[in-house]
């Protein structure tokens, strides 16, 4: 405007521009902390930090409620003391939370379902607790009752005698073919002649490192089941006594009933036309210089032929027992002596399953949350079921047995020839024992059908006569 009186016109013209403010926003923070954390306030635990409240937003006002909800961040610091700068466990996003309520009011905080205090170093192997009721079969402290024959003479030191075998016991599948539960033992765990037990799987398998047998297909360092025919192979029957005889040739020898005839003058002839005659279950192999005859579970009986073969190889005509087995207790020794009516050869076994004397002592343990011990298990062996019943409540019948009560199997299969294994049972339920089969899904063909079937009964350890069940189908 003009002015009408000397003087000073001042305009102000206002040339600034914005945007409307926005609408306030609430930071959110993700934090990561240790578990189970006290509170600020020192007074129970902060809720914020219990596993149920993992990934939950909480809205905090202030530092104190931050503290109170997620404890103090923690920062940690080596054996003398000094901070760990930069460290993975420290609690960085607590404290950029504690920071920001420096200057504001209002942040949500969310704990990531992560327990940082269980990522800390330790000299010891981490364990959670287990399970109530949870039992353990402490292989370390197991025993396994493997009791070894050596039928050398009586004169020799040991011979005609057991000697105790500690097994290894193998629980990693990285020690088994193929890494896998069912594997046996790799070539490279043990050595010749030790003995293993796999127990990765419900069935504890026996296995022994065989020296070899070519002539059965059992490569050297190859882990045989025991019981097994590698096994049975992998031992001989009978060893000559002559170390790299000159044999005669033509001459002829006599091997459950079959003549073998020497072409050659060495053992390692005599050996290869054993072989070669391919008399059912029986092998040989020249081992130092010295013939032996090798039985995957028949008798060898040895004949003179013509000439003087057995003379020169040091092997006498009769009869040799092939090696076996045994699994029974303390009271019922194995009759492996060569003036007993079935000498068995070195490398027979006893499965001793009572203690006494290096007998067999399953250590399994169960767990009770109520005293955080472990308490061990009474688990006695028995071959059968039935004679676990026997055993275990005579007069009963099997009635009496206690829930969770607990035995160890052998031969699980029930196989013949026996196989050593073992299986740990658990009476999992009383009253009444019920089979139901599978859905029968198929129309059954017209005719008549049977199965046999045995029962245990009280008092009686043996199986009831066999009888048979008979139903005829009349079709559709």
């Amino acid at each position: 405007m003009a002015l009408t009186s000397p003087g000073v016109e001042v305009k102000v013209i206002d040339e600034s521009f914005y945007t409307p403010a926005a609408a306030g926003t609430v930071p959110m923070i993700f934090v990561a902390t240790a578990s189970n954390k006290t509170s600020s306030s020192g007074a129970g635990t902060a809720a914020g930090t219990l596993k149920a409240n993992a990934g939950k937003p909480y809205l905090i006002t202030s530092q104190r409620e931050l503290g109170e909800t997620f404890g103090d961040p923690k920062f940690y610091s080596d054996s003398n003391g000094n901070m760990i700068h930069g460290g993975e466990l420290n609690e960085y996003g607590l404290q950029t939370a504690y920071s920001l309520l420096g200057v504001t009011n209002r942040a949500y905080v969310v704990r990531a379902d992560l327990d940082l205090g269980k990522l800390q170093a330790s000299a010891t192997a981490p364990g959670g607790e287990p399970a109530d009721g949870a039992h353990w079969f402490d292989t370390l402290n197991s025993l396994f009752g493997i009791l070894e024959w050596n039928a050398a003479a009586i004169t020799t030191t040991g011979g005609q005698s057991f000697s105790s075998q500690t097994p290894k016991v193998i629980t990693k599948l990285t020690d088994l073919v193929g890494n896998i539960a069912s594997g046996i033992p790799k070539a490279s765990v043990g050595a010749i002649g030790d003995y293993a037990v796999v127990a990765t799987t419900t069935t504890n398998k026996f296995y022994f490192k065989s020296k070899g047998n070519s002539g059965a297909g059992v490569a050297a360092g190859a882990w045989v089941e025991v019981g097994s025919t590698n096994w049975s192979a992998s031992h001989p029957v009978v060893t000559g006594t002559a170390s790299n005889p000159t044999l005669s040739n033509g001459n002829t020898v006599v091997i459950n009933a079959t003549t073998v005839t020497l072409a050659g003058t060495t053992v390692t002839a005599l050996a290869s036309d054993i072989n070669t005659a391919s008399i059912a279950g029986i092998t040989a192999a020249a081992v130092d210089g010295a013939l032996e005859i090798y039985s995957t579970g028949a008798d060898v009986v040895i004949a003179n032929g013509t000439g003087t073969i057995l003379t020169d190889t040091g092997v006498s005509a009769a009869t040799y027992e092939a090696p076996k087995l045994t699994i029974a207790p303390h009271t019922s020794v194995p009759q492996y002596k060569s003036g007993d009516s079935e000498p068995a050869p070195t490398g027979s076994l006893w499965i001793k399953t009572t203690t006494p004397n290096g007998g067999a002592n399953y250590k399994v343990k169960k767990y009770a949350t109520s005293t955080q011990l472990w308490s061990t298990i009474t688990a006695p062996i028995y071959d059968t079921n039935h004679a676990a019943l026997f055993a275990l409540d005579k007069s009963g019948g099997g009635a009496g047995i206690a829930l969770g009560d607990l035995y160890v199997n052998t031969n699980v299969e029930e196989v013949s020839p026996i196989i050593a294994n073992s299986k740990i049972f658990q009476r999992a339920a009383t009253g009444a024992t019920k089979i139901t089969s599978s859905a029968v899904t198929t129309q059954l063909s017209s005719q008549a059908y049977a199965f046999n079937m045995q029962e245990s009964k009280a008092n009686q350890q043996a199986l009831d006569a066999m009888k048979t069940i008979s139903v005829t189908a009349t079709g559709a």
